[in-house]
Order: C-alpha cells, then sequence, then structure tokens
C-alpha cells in the first residue's frame, strides 16, 4: 500500500521532467521557456542577473533536456527503488548546483522554484527508497 503511494509521487516527478525537460530538448520551445523565465524575473524585478544566452549555451541547454528527456522515459517506463534512488541524488546534486550559481553569480532568483521542486523531490525518493529497502 504505502509502495503504491511513493510510486506515484516518484512518477509524478518523472512527469514533471518530461514536461519541462522536452522544453528544454527543443530548440525553439527552449528559447521561449528563457524568454518567459527572463520575462518574469524582469516583472519580478527580481534580484540577481538573468544572462544573455548565446547559442553554444543552448545547445548545452538542449543537451541536457534530452538527456533528461530520456531519463524521465526510462524512470516512467521502468519504475524501480533503485532508480528512485539515483534520481534523487541527481535531484539534490542539481539543487546544490543552482544554490552554488545563485551564491556565487547571483543568478537571477526566478530559478528558486525549480531550487525547490529538485529539493522536495530528492529528498521524497531518497526517503522513500530507505523506508523500502528495510
Amino acid at each position: 500500500m504505502q509502495e503504491k503511494r511513493y510510486l506515484k509521487i516518484v512518477t509524478l516527478s518523472a512527469w514533471y521532467d518530461l514536461v519541462i525537460t522536452g522544453i528544454l530538448a527543443i530548440p525553439f520551445t527552449s528559447i521561449l521557456l528563457i524568454w518567459f523565465l527572463n520575462t518574469t524575473h524582469t516583472f519580478l524585478n527580481l534580484p540577481g542577473v538573468f544572462w544573455i544566452f548565446e547559442p553554444i549555451h543552448l545547445l548545452f541547454v538542449n543537451l541536457m533536456g534530452i538527456v533528461s528527456f530520456f531519463w524521465a522515459i526510462l524512470r516512467i517506463k521502468h519504475t524501480s527503488i533503485l532508480l528512485w534512488y539515483y534520481d534523487g541524488l541527481i535531484r539534490l546534486s542539481l539543487a546544490v548546483l543552482m544554490a552554488f550559481y545563485m551564491l556565487y553569480y547571483q543568478v537571477s532568483l526566478v530559478i528558486v522554484s525549480f531550487f525547490f521542486v529538485e529539493v522536495i523531490f530528492g529528498l521524497l525518493q531518497i526517503v522513500f527508497y530507505y523506508k523500502l529497502k528495510k
């Protein structure tokens, strides 16, 4: 019973990744997302810097989007508690990276929402892994 509840949350995190990283995987949609984030940053007058993206930056955004997109599909199609654990570690690593960029480079706080999603899903998945492993 508890495992089914955990599975729903972990699957939700994979679907979230599928949507967000699907947008990042495609050049035109990633440009629209970056434009939206930049507009949000400006409209809300958020602290931090929102850097201009050059084509080389977009290439890396798209590469990361493609890898993450297929990682999400793998987690949806072949669910296992081991994948939950590794995804949790990846999410916490991404959250640390985001925090570093926000603190050291003063990047826009528009990424705070992404930061919290990564921390919450990351911690939940690692906790679920250890609870089910007992």
